[in-house]
């Protein structure tokens, strides 16, 4: 009943092992676990490792369906295929553009959002604007992260805006900062659990948000 730190190091090759830090370390679909450096990738399926490099950068990924996709600096939105990054349809328009939400929109689409440029809606050919009521929260500002909840609305994250909620015609459902009681309004990231419970670690804590709840509360 006690927690063990393993580390996995040793099952590197000796060469591989200084791989800086550790942006993200995310289950996948298959059920194997990808850490996500700067310039590698480690795959690992309990027993070995599969190692991804990129000599530009890996910037921020995300598996949608049964695909990878990455931002890699310098060459724009990539997908993994048969171990090798390939830039998608139109994907080098990000080559200097910062994405930082990757979300399966509808069955076809994937919503994309940007840190100066907004949000888009990717076909797997092109791109098309996707304006929404939270742009001025989201545009131009810190946006850091996004999760489709289990009621199938939108939340997205940013540094110093707080927290919004958006259904998937772009209207503003609710905004969640410090004026309702957020302790800041540095979200880094956004997790649902089983109980409808939305999880955000701040820069000063962690907050929670009951999605279920029929109360809310309003401050002066």
């Amino acid at each position: 009943g006690k927690l063990e730190f393993i580390t996995l190091k040793d099952n590197l090759p000796e060469d591989k092992r200084n791989f800086g830090i550790v942006w993200e370390a995310v289950i996948l679909n298959d059920g194997n676990i990808m850490f996500r450096g700067s310039n590698r990738l480690l795959i690992w399926d309990y027993k070995s490792f599969k190692i991804l490099e990129s000599k530009e950068g890996f910037h921020v990924g995300a598996e949608i369906g049964d695909q990878y996709y990455c931002r890699i600096w310098t060459r724009g939105l990539t997908i993994l295929k048969n171990d090798s990054f390939h830039v998608v349809p139109n994907g080098e328009k990000f080559a200097n553009e910062r994405i930082y939400v990757m979300l399966p929109y509808d069955e076809k689409r994937i919503l994309i959002g940007t840190r100066t440029q907004g949000l888009f809606l990717y076909d797997g050919k092109d791109f098309s604007p996707f304006k929404t009521e939270a742009d001025k929260y989201i545009f131009n500002t810190s946006l850091y992260g996004g999760r489709i909840l289990s009621n199938g609305l939108i939340a997205m994250n940013t540094f110093n805006d707080g927290m919004v909620i958006i259904d998937k015609q772009g209207k503003l459902v609710q905004r969640i900062d410090k004026s309702v009681g957020l302790q800041d309004n540095s979200v880094d990231y956004l997790f649902e659990d089983s109980r409808g419970i939305l999880w955000m670690p701040l820069f000063n804590g962690i907050a929670k948000v009951d999605l279920h709840s029929s109360l809310t509360y309003y401050n002066e």
